[in-house]
């Protein structure tokens, strides 16, 4: 019989801090390392004020967590857990991420750039974003569902 190990990976308390001076961030899961779907943003975490906004989690090693700019999906960074790369990392488990100005611009280099299909899409959703904030603004008794149905009739939604 083949005996599996049952232990439990230790959790890691990793905290994110944007140290941006003027941008606000958004911090989303997007998967584990080397999986298929490690460069999809997959679960919202929220955002991350600038100045030092901070969000803390407790995920495990490997786990794959990206900021991008607030309402859009440009990545600012692109975090590992258990890697080497953290800022700070202490000996009860605690890793500590931190987005600077400098470590943002070099992200955005090195990234690889966006597709058309992905430029396309964003600036439908910036479309379809702008169509639903302008007309709730008109009538705040309007349904989501009327705003809804609004955006996809309009051209570039769907």
């Amino acid at each position: 019989p083949q005996i599996r190990d049952e232990r439990r990976p230790e959790p890691i308390h990793a905290t994110f801090i944007n140290s941006l001076t003027k941008t606000p961030v958004d911090l989303y899961w997007a998967g584990n390392a080397n999986s298929l779907n490690e460069r999809s943003l997959q679960l919202y975490y929220g955002p991350l004020d600038p100045n030092g906004g901070q969000r803390t989690i407790d995920g495990f090693e490997g786990q794959v967590f990206v900021l991008t700019e607030v309402g859009g999906y440009e990545r600012l960074g692109e975090y590992r857990l258990g890697s080497s790369a953290t800022t700070e990392k202490t000996s009860d488990g605690r890793e500590t991420f931190v987005l600077t100005e400098e470590s943002g611009n070099d992200f955005r280099v090195t990234f690889p750039a966006p597709s058309t299909e992905s430029i396309s899409r964003e600036t439908n959703a910036q479309t379809c974003r702008s169509i639903t904030i302008a007309s709730s603004a008109g009538n705040e008794d309007e349904k989501f569902l009327d705003r809804c149905q609004r955006c996809v009739r309009a051209n570039g939604c769907g």
